[in-house]
């Protein structure tokens, strides 16, 4: 399993440059004619204010910062220790390929391969990983769930596709959830679903591994869960600054509630959420504060990984010399 997991890992290293190119072009492409179609006035990003600009750009970035800490604090909870620094760079590193790919995936394989490098056990690390990924999914997506049914059942029907996105993923997650489960919710899984389940038997038992393990360590968890809610406060403060630099002010509430729904829509395959992710901002915000939030969220974002990517391959390649 270990030498698999090697193998689609270098696999997909070597397609990464086309991955790059394709989401830039998708990406770009999209903001190009976003900013046609509803005639964004560049003048108005051009005259942001600099320090608010710096301090969102510095709030998604101590975003990052949470979610290595929470990483390295699950992984303390199993028993894997690893030093802080490292834990960090490999999960701000992994998020680039997160970042360019259809379905955000391949950085969940990334962090298991750079983490086994530092003899942590892959079984441990795939569990941890999965129990991140579901904590993510479940932050994001249940709020949005609930947030759009309220505008829908307000007569705003341009939230439907946010329904749809949010519903499915909380429940696929979910559901993998029961199945792991023993007796009679897990009998129902297991029946209504058991085909489709088979599938992906190795995810449901190494996350079952992965819940049951930091279950057992009670402030683990529960710090998992408070840094998984601090990162989302974070990149929503940093949304409400980005629209003050540019006198057009959202408040954190209003903030976040537009980055959960439109963070929701991520789930259809297009690299970067190209379009979707778009569409879920101008529900309720201005274009020329879309752009400048893609701006940051996205294209800022996606070179501080690459670059944390670029040096953490070049960090391993100089050990193996």
């Amino acid at each position: 399993m270990e030498k698999a997991l090697e193998e689609e890992f270098y696999e997909a290293l070597k397609k990464l440059r086309v991955h790059v190119i394709l989401a830039l072009l998708i990406t770009v492409s999209v903001l190009i004619f976003y900013t046609i179609f509803f005639k964004v006035d560049f003048e108005v990003i051009y005259r942001s204010n600099t320090f608010l600009l710096i301090l969102s750009i510095s709030m998604c970035i101590f975003s990052l910062v949470i979610s290595g800490v929470r990483l390295h604090v699950l992984l303390s909870a199993v028993g894997e220790k690893v030093e802080f620094i490292h834990v960090l760079w490999i999960r701000i590193a992994s998020l680039f390929i997160c970042d360019v790919t259809p379905f955000s995936i391949g950085d969940d394989v990334l962090r298991v391969v750079f983490l086994k490098q530092h003899n942590c056990e892959v079984e441990k690390i795939i569990g941890v990983i999965l129990f991140e990924l579901y904590l993510d999914v479940i932050v994001i997506n249940v709020p949005a769930l609930f947030l759009s049914i309220l505008e829908v059942l307000g007569s705003n029907q341009y939230y439907v596709p946010v329904i749809l996105c949010s519903l499915y993923s909380s429940a696929f997650w979910t559901l993998l959830l029961l199945s792991t489960k023993k007796g009679f919710i897990r009998k129902i899984t297991r029946r209504l679903f058991g085909r489709r389940l088979s599938r992906i038997q190795f995810v449901v038992e190494e996350l079952e591994r992965g819940i049951s393990i930091i279950l057992r360590k009670k402030t683990a968890f529960i710090s998992s869960i408070i840094l998984s809610f601090l990162s989302l406060f974070l990149t929503s403060l940093a949304l409400s600054l980005a629209s003050a630099s540019i006198n057009m002010p959202v408040n954190i509430i209003q903030a976040l509630e537009t980055y959960v729904t439109s963070q929701s829509l991520g789930i259809v395959p297009i690299p970067g959420g190209a379009g979707v992710i778009e569409y879920g901002l101008t529900l309720s915000l201005s274009p020329p504060l879309v752009v400048l939030w893609r701006i940051i969220s996205y294209y800022i974002m996606t070179l501080i990984t690459g670059i944390a990517l670029i040096t953490r391959v070049a960090y391993i390649s100089s050990k193996d010399v």
